[in-house]
């Protein structure tokens, strides 16, 4: 019970760092490509945050 709560937890984390990052890559001004390429990156990302988060909840 302890370690889902943990999981929980740094999951959040994760998943709220993963949107900083692409909050600031989109503050400074990134190049078409950067932009391209950091798009799918950090959605790939978001979406396993995302998955964790759920499976977590579930257990």
């Amino acid at each position: 019970m302890k370690t889902d709560h943990i999981e929980i937890l740094l999951s959040l984390i994760a998943f709220i760092f993963t949107i900083l990052i692409v909050v600031y890559g989109l503050a400074k001004g990134l190049d078409l490509l950067e932009l391209f390429m950091n798009f799918f990156y950090f959605a790939t990302l978001l979406l396993q945050q995302v998955y964790s988060i759920l499976k977590s909840l579930r257990n």
